[in-house]
């Protein structure tokens, strides 16, 4: 299964995303996920966001949400602030989410900020997430980060103190891999 999405026009106004899914038996299919960014390795769930704020989507709120064909969308849950579903593990009980630090979602626990509440430190953004649903790379005042429940927050800086930049984590959250800015 592809995931993707497509514009439409009405007028002066874009309307924005919206979500399609495409399979070889089916061809493309709409989706009412306005956003789709992820999906579960059996192509069951896809995960992104629903505009909730109105008609033209650059005027848009952004609400976290998941996909199925029997559910259809489902906003995972409402806040104050703009939210999207970026990764998800692979058995679709954990969602990564973004909005104005980095969460994770579960259907037991709801949102819940990655990094170690006690000391109110959270991760600036997720970028991907451990298959298993356990571990969280991404940015952490705004260097690149892992985060485990076991061991917190990591900073993973560059031997040498260059720019680095993680871009995804492997499924058991053992290997992680990125890029680094080394010009002189």
């Amino acid at each position: 299964i592809v995931v993707g999405w497509e514009y439409r026009e009405a007028g002066f106004n874009s309307l924005g995303p919206y979500g399609s899914t495409w399979t070889a038996a089916e061809g493309w299919e709409s989706i009412d996920l306005d956003k789709p960014i992820n999906i579960n390795a059996e192509g069951t769930m896809i995960i992104g966001s629903v505009n909730t704020g109105g008609i033209n989507f650059f005027d848009n709120f952004l609400e976290a949400a998941y996909w199925t064909k029997e559910s259809g969308s489902v906003i995972l849950e409402e806040v104050d602030f703009q939210t999207e579903a970026v990764d998800i593990s692979q058995s679709s009980s954990t969602i990564l989410v973004n909005g104005d630090v980095a969460y994770l979602w579960t259907e037991e626990g709801g949102l819940g900020p990655v990094g170690e509440s006690g000391a109110n430190m959270y991760f600036d953004s997720g970028t991907a997430l451990s298959r298993d649903g356990e571990t969280v790379v991404g940015l952490f005042e705004s260097k690149p980060a892992k985060w485990t429940l076991d061991l917190g927050i990591q900073i993973l800086e560059s031997p040498d103190g260059t720019q680095s930049e993680v871009n995804d984590v492997s499924g058991n959250g053992s290997l992680v891999v990125g890029s680094q800015d080394n010009r002189a």
